[in-house]
């Protein structure tokens, strides 16, 4: 489970698993899983699926800035929608979190980068 902002909370279950990204064993194929990330100033983030489905993946939340607007939804892999947010913190004045932020959409897509 990968979480973004690293520091963000993580439950899984209902039950408190600590901050930033972990391996969740997957031990109940049929269970539907539960996994909520919080941090102060981000909108809470939350996903749910069976077991059978998550075991192996690579899932992971990306929690939306407080106040940031966009039509496109948060993704690791969407590089986009992680530089608007990056934008979105730079312009709040959160540099540690628009850097990570910033990070993730350069590995989401290293090919767009570009040097400014």
């Amino acid at each position: 489970m990968d979480v973004v902002p690293s520091q963000a909370e993580l439950t899984i279950d209902g039950a408190d698993a600590g901050p930033g990204a972990r391996t969740v064993p997957i031990s109940q194929p049929a269970h539907v899983y539960a996994f909520r990330a919080t941090a102060p100033g981000f909108a809470p983030a939350e996903r749910q699926d069976e077991g059978a489905r998550l075991a192996g993946t690579r899932v992971g939340l990306v929690l939306a800035p407080v106040g940031w607007v966009s039509a496109r939804r948060l993704d690791l892999d969407d590089a986009e929608s992680l530089a608007s947010a990056a934008s979105a913190l730079v312009a709040r004045g959160d540099a540690l979190a628009a850097l990570e932020y910033a990070q993730r959409a350069v590995d989401a897509a290293p090919q767009a980068a570009r040097l400014h």
